[in-house]
């Protein structure tokens, strides 16, 4: 029964004894109904054994398979992968054949759930070890820790894509990938005060828990679940972070707008930013760029001072951080559609 565990998560022991002995039971009707000689037994959690003869053709036994497979999957939406060693010239060889038959279910890694491999399939192919595996651990950092989701998903699929309807004798080698990666995202995750761990501990998991799917598909979608949290997890913390940084910077500006030394360069000094950082930051967060938010909280500045006829336009433009007055009449009209002066008038008329 492929990914029996992931299955049945939530199912009672009940439950789950019943199942495997509806799969025993399917299987062994549609051999009957076939009048194919062979008989099925539960012998694990997860594990259903069949001894067929053998004299039955292969493309029966897949035929008689993929009936039952599609019995199983009608029924109750599950998969079942078959196995199917050589065959047995006598019984007392029989552990031998089993390992076939496992060696041969164990493929499902690289050709998905709903597989049926025969031993000799594997035998007859010039088949390695395990496959070599790569992949760029900084285009993995970058898809985790910068880049939308879309990439992300991308980057898992060219990774896993290496291994995609590929046999070999050991597949050990995905989930040592799976390990490798996760290793090199938890070094990098420690700059943002991120545990990895304690990521995987609240999702009731380890580095090795690929290692509890049993196809390709399966360990893929596991990382990706795992690599996407992380990755909205570092989006958070840039969000807090940057609301923390234009907040500084706003609080700055709200008590030092007079100070006509203000510059981009010198807000980035003071939250330890570079200044292009610091101004594309100020635009994503504000919707204005960071110069015409100045001039903005100044001209407003400047209408509080307006409506007070003693003091001289040379000196509110000083007050609000413009050395140069005409400089600061020219800002005001920008913002206000009327001179300094035209605004005083208004601002006193209402007064008055």
């Amino acid at each position: 029964v492929d990914n029996f565990y992931v299955v049945t998560s939530g199912f009672s022991e009940e439950i789950k004894e019943l199942l495997r002995l509806s799969v025993v039971l399917t299987s062994n009707n549609v051999f009957r109904d076939r009048q194919l000689q062979g008989t099925f037994f539960s012998s694990s959690s997860d594990e259903i054994i069949g001894i067929i003869s053998n004299k039955a053709h292969p493309k029966i036994i897949i035929s008689a398979i993929e009936e039952i497979q599609k019995k199983i999957y009608d029924y109750k939406m599950i998969t079942i992968s078959a196995g199917i060693s050589g065959k047995c010239p006598d019984i007392m060889h029989i552990q031998l054949y089993y390992e076939q038959a496992t060696q041969a279910l164990k493929q499902k890694v690289f050709f998905g759930n709903q597989s049926i491999v025969f031993f000799s399939d594997i035998n007859v192919m010039e088949t390695p070890d395990a496959l070599p595996y790569s992949f760029d651990s900084s285009k993995l950092i970058n898809a985790v820790f910068y880049e939308e989701e879309q990439k992300l998903i991308s980057f898992l699929d060219d990774v896993f894509n290496q291994f995609e309807r590929k046999m070999v004798k050991k597949y050990d080698n995905i989930d040592r990938l799976c390990i490798e990666m996760l290793f090199i995202l938890a070094r990098h995750a420690v700059q943002y005060n991120i545990q990895l761990e304690d990521i995987l501990e609240a999702r009731g998991e380890t580095y090795f828990y690929s290692y509890n799917y049993d196809s390709l598909s399966t360990k893929k979608k596991w990382m990706l679940s795992v690599l996407t949290e992380l990755n909205h997890m570092i989006k958070q913390i840039r969000n807090d972070n940057a609301s923390i940084i234009i907040r500084v910077v706003k609080n700055y500006l709200d008590e030092n707008f007079s100070n006509n030394s203000i510059s981009l360069e010198l807000v980035a000094d003071i939250v330890n930013k570079n200044p292009a950082y610091v101004s594309c930051l100020f635009k994503n967060k504000t919707g204005v760029n960071f110069s015409e938010y100045v001039a903005k909280l100044r001209v407003n500045k400047a209408k509080e001072h307006l409506g007070d006829v003693r003091v001289k336009m040379y000196e509110i433009s000083s007050m609000v951080g413009y050395a140069d007055a005409s400089h600061f009449t020219k800002i005001f009209k920008k913002y206000t559609g009327v001179l300094p002066s035209e605004y005083r008038k208004t601002a006193v008329g209402h007064e008055g």
